[in-house]
């Protein structure tokens, strides 16, 4: 709970430290005392936006703490962010006149996101701007949820979707994968079809290269085998004949000088190295036949070769390498695109999901109903005797939260039941978020609670309903309330009173705790305004005497 705040130079109050207890308290004063000074400056605290108009002395800083009680929730988070964990919580906010803001957790400098997140859990306020979001489907939807203890279904329906929506993303991906590697699938089979036709191989392609080499010179070679033959054995030049008359000399005089039968004998290998080569060259002359169909076939061979070299961008001799690599990508391909297993993944998630959205929808149903018959109850001691409050729940789109749209309805008597966003006023919805505070109280785990103007448009019975039900609340809850009616201000565990006062030129503010006698006569001031009596004194009496009863 909030024990302490502290304030100093905001708005009119220049310094300012409130001690607070248990259960309900109230805060009190005439018009314009600043009674709104504590939610102003509870809202500062907590990480709200700074109005330019609090300072009352631009030379001075504005500074405001909150102390709270620990609370297991708060102690888990303090825990989880890393900040020290102490018997109490103090939020600093400090404002120098440039607007330029610090804020504290226990004397650590946090943001104004974290100071927002922590106070979140340890006090609400309940303002106009809290009424109207009470309009807010979103804000409707909650507030049923939270009713209704549904937050085992509603992490389920989330964990459910955010899945589902990863499946579906991922099943499009794979489609949109599956496509293209479809296409690049039909391209590889075409390619790996194209080289299986051509029959290659690395030993043909050298082969025919050759004979190819070889037919195109044909005459070429035909004719110099033909010249070189004429030289080695020919009418008017023969080396062989030269030689074999050269190596008949040579035997001749051996017998004079052995040492040249050395080149006798060489001069006769040459001899016989001739006469073979001219058997050769005539063997290899007598076999050639000069086949134009042969040369058409080999031609024909190498252009299909060579042409799909070109169309794979490769050489003739990669292709044996290339139609390897297309079949071993044509096997991942197929083995990568698994459409039909993520298909099915998806379907099943799917499945989960609708069912526990209905699960979810029914049970929103059930205490939806209890929920609108509970404050209904509470509405017709508040005013609202002939007003009914009920929850439609209708089929929507499919989200993390559900396929729900939750509208809160209220009907006058003969009259259709409608959103409150169109016939409830800003009294009514002040009441009517009051109802539904104490209905849902038993599920908050906040332990402070204030409540601006909730009492507003109402007045007798009604006024003192409320002041009942905020002391009911404050049995679970400490609850403050701004309060101009007498009604709602007896039901008090304690009270404060706002008055102005003058310090020079300024006109300044106070809040100060009310002892039982000082309570008497601001009861009395409430019930008969300026000029009090002694008939409003022991009016004032008999009413807080008749609340604690």
């Amino acid at each position: 709970m909030l024990s302490k705040l502290h304030i100093k130079n905001f708005i009119i109050v220049e310094e300012a430290e409130i001690y607070f207890s248990n259960g309900f308290t109230v805060f009190s004063g005439e018009t314009g005392a600043g009674k709104s000074i504590l939610i102003d400056a509870l809202s500062l605290v907590l990480g709200h936006r700074i109005n330019k108009n609090t300072l009352i002395n631009i030379n001075s800083n504005i500074e405001i703490i909150a102390t709270f009680e620990n609370n297991k929730v708060a102690c888990n988070w303090l825990h989880e962010n890393h900040f020290d964990i102490k018997s109490e919580i103090i939020l600093k906010r400090i404002i120098d006149k440039n607007f330029r803001s610090k804020t504290f957790i226990n004397d650590t400098p946090c943001t104004i996101t974290t100071l927002k997140k922590l106070g979140s859990m340890l006090i609400k306020i309940y303002g106009q701007h809290t009424y109207q979001d009470l309009l807010n489907t979103e804000s409707q939807r909650n507030l049923l949820d939270n009713y209704g203890e549904l937050n085992k279904l509603l992490q389920e329906t989330k964990n459910y979707w955010q899945e589902w929506q990863l499946i579906k993303k991922e099943l499009t991906r794979t489609i949109e994968l599956s496509q293209t590697l479809q296409e690049e699938l039909n391209i590889l089979e075409n390619q790996a079809k194209e080289i299986q036709a051509i029959n290659f191989s690395l030993d043909e392609w050298n082969k025919i290269q050759h004979e190819h080499t070889k037919l195109s010179n044909i005459e070429f070679i035909v004719n110099t085998c033909n010249v070189i033959l004429n030289h080695l054995d020919g009418e008017k030049i023969s080396i062989y004949k030269l030689l074999n008359n050269l190596t008949q000399h040579t035997k001749n005089i051996i017998e004079k000088d052995p040492y040249l039968n050395n080149i006798h004998n060489e001069l006769n290998s040459a001899q016989i190295i001739i006469k073979e080569s001219i058997y050769e060259l005539n063997n290899y002359l007598s076999k050639i036949e000069i086949d134009s169909q042969n040369i058409n076939l080999i031609e024909s061979r190498l252009k299909e070769i060579l042409n799909l070299s070109k169309k794979l961008k490769i050489s003739p001799c990669e292709l044996n390498e290339i139609y390897n690599s297309i079949l071993n990508r044509i096997s991942t391909i197929k083995k990568s695109t698994n459409l039909k297993e993520i298909e099915q993944k998806e379907q099943e998630i799917r499945e989960k999901y609708l069912q526990t959205i209905c699960q979810l929808s029914i049970a929103r149903k059930q205490k939806a109903y209890i929920l609108g018959t509970e404050v209904t109850k509470i509405m017709k001691n508040l005013s609202m005797e002939n007003t009914r409050f009920n929850i439609e729940i209708t089929d929507s789109n499919n989200t993390s939260h559900g396929k729900d749209h939750i509208e809160f309805l209220i009907s006058h008597q003969g009259s259709p039941s409608k959103g409150i966003a169109k016939i409830a006023s800003g009294g009514e919805l002040s009441r009517i978020y009051l109802a539904i505070s104490v209905v849902t109280n038993h599920n908050s785990n906040i332990p402070t609670l204030i409540f601006d103007e909730v009492d507003n448009g109402v007045s007798g019975a009604a006024a003192e309903t409320i002041g009942k039900l905020l002391q009911q609340l404050g049995n679970n809850n400490q609850v403050l309330c701004i309060t101009h009616l007498p009604q709602v201000a007896i039901y008090g565990n304690s009270h404060f009173l706002v008055s102005k006062y003058q310090n020079n030129l300024l006109t300044l503010s106070k809040i100060e705790f009310l002892s039982h006698s000082l309570r008497v006569k601001e009861i009395a001031r409430m019930l008969g305004g300026i000029k009090i009596t002694t008939t409003t004194l022991n009016h004032a009496k008999e009413m807080l005497h008749n609340a604690k009863l």
